[in-house]
């Protein structure tokens, strides 16, 4: 949703859930006139273009990919219960930690500059042999040495599910 920037104080804010492109985006079947705030209309944020059914819609919408993060969080009970641990990176603005509980292992990558970032990890104190990204499920494998390199887009991160252990 947008700001109606022309209210005053908090107000730009506080303006109707837009819920559809239905008259008064789906809020409220009052008369316009009668609603406390008026709809945000007739911009690129206006409810006839950025709603809730049309984010539903559109699988790479902000309210999708909250969504989805939402839920691979909740089945990732190793981020908010296991032990968390500092992975070293060659790179200054790239945040790497795992966190370990009950057998298994998340990994999380961050880059924190704008700039791409290739990061070459050293993975042998968790004896994986491959790597599940969480988001889009695609696999990976950790090289015989238990090295792993990732290219990271500007800002870009990335969650992993360690798997396999070497014998």
């Amino acid at each position: 949703m947008g700001d109606d920037l022309s209210l005053s104080e908090r107000n730009p804010v506080r303006t109707p859930m837009q819920w559809s492109s239905e008259p008064n985006g789906g809020f409220s079947t009052a008369d316009a006139t009668r609603l406390r705030r008026p709809m945000i209309s007739h911009t690129g944020y206006g409810f006839e273009h950025v709603n809730v059914v049309a984010q539903r819609r559109d699988h790479e919408s902000l309210l999708n990919v909250v969504e989805r993060l939402i839920r691979t969080r909740k089945e990732c009970p190793e981020l908010g219960q296991g032990a968390w641990h500092l992975i070293q990176t060659d790179e200054p603005g790239v945040l790497a930690h795992c966190c370990q509980w009950r057998g298994g292992t998340v990994m999380a990558l961050h880059n924190f500059t704008s700039e791409p970032r290739v990061v070459k990890l050293d993975l042998t104190d968790f004896e994986a042999t491959h790597m599940v990204d969480l988001v889009d499920e695609n696999e990976a494998n950790v090289g015989e040495d238990g090295s792993y390199e990732v290219r990271m887009p500007g800002y870009g991160w990335f969650w992993y599910r360690l798997g396999g252990t070497r014998r």
